[in-house]
């Protein structure tokens, strides 16, 4: 039995084929186009929005963003691999009506648009509000860590610096050494040339570890980013990672996430938990929090906080604190002025239902954009252009749920 054949690429065809219809009715890339087309790019802040009068004609940013759109929702993020569907793919071809932007123009036109995609993200979660897509019972809020353009050996802190710099002050001592001793050595392994051209390395080197020592001293950060300023080295489940941590409100029935806040802060502000009392307390402790909470609420550079199970309630209490320092300030004597004030207090009963719930939540939208869109690092550098690829990330992910929540041409009916 002979194998299917197709037709020879050589073929000529009298009337060419529609391109429109290689392209199926049901094609999530039709939504695309239809809801670019509905937005009002000028309104939202795009540049080159209304074109020039004079000059070489430019490309629309609708072209631009649907071909964006389209490349984050299939996993497609580079401007060179953009570039390329716009060449091999159908339905880009389709989507921007045979156009072929260059890598550069692609890339430039998401550096220099970052709060129009921003504002692209909010305009498409209107239109799932005015669809009742969002439930609003009640909405978890969540983060999760997401690689920067950061090496981990172009993270320094000033240990690490002050490691690195005695290091090479030891490679300069032995270099010079053996330069010294050169004359008269005939066996030696390096000759004297190597040898300053090695010590002129290390001295460069530490010249510019001692310039990253002196910046953060004088800024008082506790690391730098060398390729990011704005990466923070912080620890994620795969081990320690330079990115950010970024925390996004996913609604509770449908899963769509309603809003993000890009954050650089290695914890989150969060606690964790500790030990459990024998009065039923939970304690919570995170020195790394602690020392980046902007509340000082004790003197102690750490602090302890209890939770009730049925309430809650806030104990402060410092790591260093001491019973005999207590006792020697009770019999201290003060002047001390009694006041009366009225004290409101709040008892929050908590529900654990939704408590578990919420634990669970987050992990939906997170699990999609890492492992099955692969955006689990980004590609720009800033904070500003990173906060921009986020809403990228979240558009392409509520984009797929609310695909698959109602049907293409129900979607282009509503716009």
């Amino acid at each position: 039995m002979a194998y299917k054949k197709g037709e020879n690429r050589r073929q000529r065809v009298l009337f060419p084929e529609c391109i429109d219809e290689y392209v199926g009715q049901d094609a999530p890339v039709r939504f695309f186009d239809a809801f670019v087309d509905s937005l009002d790019m000028e309104k939202l802040g795009f540049i080159r929005s209304t074109p020039a009068e004079t000059g070489t004609p430019g490309y629309d940013p609708r072209d631009l963003m649907k071909l964006y759109i389209y490349g984050y929702f299939y996993a497609v993020r580079s401007s060179r691999k953009l570039a390329r569907e716009c060449r091999c793919n159908i339905e880009v071809m389709w989507l921007l009506c045979k156009l072929a932007p260059d890598f550069r123009t692609i890339s430039d036109f998401r550096k220099d648009n970052r709060k129009a995609i921003e504002k692209t993200f909010k305009e498409f979660n209107r239109f799932c509000h005015k669809l009742k897509l969002f439930s609003k019972s009640f909405i978890s809020i969540d983060g999760s860590k997401f690689k920067a353009v950061n090496a981990k050996d172009s993270n320094f802190t000033l240990n690490k610096l002050d490691d690195r710099i005695a290091r090479l002050d030891e490679h300069i001592k032995l270099y010079m050494e053996e330069l010294d001793e050169c004359d008269c050595d005939e066996g030696r392994k390096l000759s004297k040339d190597e040898l300053e051209q090695k010590i002129d390395a290390c001295q460069q080197r530490k010249g510019k570890y001692e310039a990253y020592r002196d910046a953060l001293e004088s800024s008082g950060q506790s690391q730098i980013s060398v390729t990011d300023p704005d990466a923070k080295l912080m620890k994620s489940n795969e081990g320690f990672c330079v990115g950010y941590n970024p925390q996004v409100a996913v609604d509770a029935e449908s899963h769509l996430i309603a809003g993000y806040m890009m954050t650089n802060c290695p914890m989150g502000q969060t606690l964790r938990q500790k030990s459990i009392k024998r009065n039923g307390f939970i304690r919570y402790c995170n020195r790394l929090a602690c020392a980046r909470c902007m509340n000082k609420c004790t003197k102690s550079s750490n602090k302890e906080v209890d939770f009730s199970k049925d309430s809650l309630m806030i104990r402060v209490k410092g790591n260093k604190y001491s019973e005999a320092a207590g006792a020697n300030s009770e019999n201290r004597k003060t002047n001390r002025r009694s006041t009366t004030s009225k004290v409101v207090s709040y008892v929050l009963h908590l529900n654990k239902s939704m408590m578990d719930q919420r634990k669970n939540l987050s992990e939906h939208p997170f699990g999609t954009i890492k492992r099955h869109l692969g955006q689990y690092y980004f590609l720009l550098k800033g904070f500003e252009k990173v906060s921009a690829e986020m809403s990228m990330f979240c558009l392409s992910y509520n984009l797929k749920r609310v695909l698959n929540m109602r049907s293409v041409n129900y979607l282009i009916n509503a716009l």
